[in-house]
């Protein structure tokens, strides 16, 4: 379904803006930022990333795993501009 297809690749987009925006704040004890902002612990900003890409991925199985089930046609980039 379009809305698993939309939410998983928003999800899957957050996960890529944190691992570009990734920085380190300050060392001793190491502290991470994303793009600037904020200090977060590495081990929440690992849990962060995983969680994102996690429910990405899953969403998007998702909608195709259900598209399937009903004999649609999995939703695709295309079916945005349509």
């Amino acid at each position: 379904m379009l809305r698993y297809f939309v939410a998983g690749n928003a999800w899957l987009f957050f996960g890529v803006l944190t691992v570009l925006g990734r920085g380190v704040a300050r060392t001793s004890p190491t502290y991470r930022t994303s793009f600037g902002q904020g200090w977060i612990s590495p081990t929440t900003y690992s849990t962060v990333q995983a969680f994102a890409f996690g429910a990405g991925a899953f969403l998007v199985w998702r909608g195709r795993e259900s598209a399937a089930a009903r004999g649609e046609r999995a939703a695709s980039p295309h079916d945005l501009g349509a």
